[in-house]
């Protein structure tokens, strides 16, 4: 999605799991020609099923299995069987992890922790977020932008304390929130919304053409 959008995703390296002496996932070598797994003694694992969460599961031939010599540090199945997973969304994950390594990456991932994470754990714990009885993409998208603009009136809020703002300011905010809670209902959010904007005028992505 993050892609498709243009928006450049930069995620956290998460360590491989597992046993330490086993082989790693890494060591399975994904031909995407044929859609099959390579072992490290080359015999080839075939697709067999998709799970409801969407992993591709891949398995190997336990004839094979039974009489290499990687058996034991391949996998503790008694049927002899490997199985490696792939989610459909693998070759984003990718791309993902390839722009974790671009120069200047590391840098932006620390700021996380200062912008969008903050708003996250708020969003989650006191914004309901952690679970939803809403069903439907278009429903979700308005209450999440809802929430999204609750926390962006928050954060205004406090860049407007102990300032001084002029008659026409207050009243293009004082616009802005008496339009959102008379289209509380039937709003439809079609943008994106800023969580962290660095000033006033930029706060507020809500505007006329997107509170229907």
């Amino acid at each position: 999605f993050l892609l498709e959008k243009g928006i450049t995703p930069v995620f956290p390296y998460t360590r491989p799991r597992g046993k330490k002496d086993f082989l790693r996932p890494k060591d399975f070598v994904y031909d995407e020609h044929f859609d099959c797994y390579l072992c490290p003694e080359n015999h080839v694992l075939t697709y067999r099923t998709t799970t409801r969460e969407g992993y591709r599961e891949y398995k190997s031939n336990p004839k094979i299995c039974k009489t290499c010599p990687l058996l034991a540090i391949c996998t503790e199945s008694r049927q002899h069987q490997k199985v490696v997973v792939r989610h459909i969304w693998k070759d984003a994950l990718e791309v993902c992890e390839d722009i974790r390594h671009q120069s200047g990456m590391k840098e932006r991932y620390q700021h996380r922790k200062e912008t969008i994470e903050r708003l996250f754990g708020t969003a989650k714990e006191y914004h309901n977020l952690r679970y939803t009885r809403e069903k439907g993409k278009s429903k979700m998208e308005a209450k999440v932008g809802l929430t999204l603009a609750c926390l962006n009136i928050k954060k205004l809020v406090k860049m407007m304390t102990g300032k001084t703002y002029n008659f026409t300011q207050i009243s293009q905010y004082y616009w802005i929130i008496g339009e959102l809670g008379k289209n509380i209902k039937k709003t439809n959010i079609k943008n994106d919304v800023c969580l962290h904007s660095e000033s006033l005028s930029a706060l507020f992505i809500l505007n006329r053409k997107q509170i229907v």
